[in-house]
């Protein structure tokens, strides 16, 4: 998402990525959430430093594609599905998780 240009293809490709990469066994933050409390104050503030910066990256490229619906409320549409796409991939098959990440783009491009 910190590449250019800015806009929907950059989160398309993290999307499909994320349910198409057979070699990734999900994303460390989403995966250590409910971990955190049990964390040194540094890794918990790393996580928390990375999460903005991640939010924020993501809020540019949806903000690049000019959407009819809240910006904000989109990017953290994004944000849960791809971790909770993280939380399937030890689970799941990867052609439903392709097919969930295919109808979530299309719901996207509607917003």
């Amino acid at each position: 998402v910190a590449t250019r240009p800015l806009g929907g293809g950059s989160i398309e490709s993290v999307l499909r990525g994320t349910a198409g990469d057979t070699s990734q066994q999900g994303c460390f933050m989403a995966l250590t959430l409910r971990e955190t409390g049990i964390l040194p104050l540094k890794a918990r503030q790393v996580l928390e430093q990375n999460s903005v910066a991640l939010q924020e990256l993501v809020l540019n490229n949806v903000k690049a594609e000019k959407p009819k619906s809240d910006p904000l409320m989109l990017t953290n549409l994004i944000l849960t599905f791809a971790s909770g796409m993280s939380l399937k991939m030890s689970s799941t098959k990867l052609a439903q998780l392709s097919g969930e990440a295919d109808s979530f783009l299309a719901l996207l491009k509607k917003s």
